[in-house]
This record gives C-alpha cells, structure tokens and sequence, in this order.
C-alpha cells in the first residue's frame, strides 16, 4: 500500500502477528536463551567441583530432553495452524515451565560456592 497524505503506513507493512506466532515466539525466544545459557555452563563444568558435576550433568541431560520435547511441540503447532494450535497450548506451557523451573535449578547449582553453600534459584 502507498502511504496516502496524511497516513502512516508504509509499503510491506508488516501485519499484525497472530495468536499462534505471539505464542510460539514466546517459546522459541526462550528455548534460544536457555540453550546458549546451558551451552556458557556445560563449558565451564570442567572447572566444577566433582558432586556439582554429577547433579549439572544429570540436569542437562533432562534439560536436553525437554529441549527436544518443546522443539517439536513447536513444530507440531506450527503444522496445526492457527485454529489447531490451540488444543496444544497446555502441553508447550507445561513443557515450557518444566525447562524454566529446570534452567533456574542448574544456574542456582553453578552458583555453589566451594563449602557447599547453595544459593537460591532467582524466582
């Protein structure tokens, strides 16, 4: 469209995002930071104590599986559409808790200092 006098749009004026793309922009936004957060910790566990190793290690392994679970939760979402999308919601918010709830827990494990004091998870 050609903006006329005295209005603001412009050619290829993107449209507004619907429901489905707000929503899986909110997951695929998260997924992208959680994994490059989970990428920084996997390559400074070497530096880690032993007993913070074994429980890093074990949570990273159920990070990556619920990486792959959201993943293709995304992509089955995207294959329903707009009108299918709905009826998948609960199961990608419930997966997406589960990797929030689990990202906290590593970075609170990281933050062990070395007499063993743990510091709470941000909430």
């Amino acid at each position: 469209m050609i903006p006329m006098y005295g209005q603001m749009t412009w050619i290829n004026s993107s449209p507004k995002e619907s429901a489905l793309d707000d929503f899986l922009g909110k997951f695929t936004s998260s997924l992208k930071s959680w994994t490059s957060r989970v990428k920084d910790i996997r390559e400074s566990l070497y530096k880690e104590a032993e007993d913070i190793k074994s429980d890093l290690n074990d949570q990273l392994e159920a990070f990556k599986i619920k990486e792959s679970e959201l993943k293709e939760k995304i992509g089955e979402m995207r294959k329903a559409g707009e009108k299918g999308f709905e009826s998948m919601k609960e199961d990608a918010q419930s997966i997406w808790d589960e990797m929030s709830l689990l990202i906290d827990s590593i970075e609170g494990k990281k933050q062990q200092d070395k007499k063993g004091k743990t510091y709470e998870p941000r909430t």
